[in-house]
């Protein structure tokens, strides 16, 4: 095979068969939605990050710009 090879096509309807129990699993899965107050308390919830880790990336270079 190589990349020039055309691939089938997807059919949905007849390769990804499923079921209203599988719609209802799915969607019982579903994570609700955050208000912005619990998302600032999720990220707080996250341990600070390791200055020493985030010193040793390299950063952007150059001269400073503003727009």
């Amino acid at each position: 095979m190589n990349s020039n090879d055309r691939s089938e096509l997807l059919d949905l309807e007849r390769g990804l068969p499923t079921t209203g129990r599988d719609v209802d699993a799915l969607r019982a899965l579903r994570y609700p939605k955050m208000t912005d107050a619990q998302y600032v308390r999720f990220l707080a919830s996250l341990p600070p990050p390791d200055r020493a880790l985030l010193a040793s990336r390299r950063g952007p270079r150059g001269e400073a710009f503003s727009l």
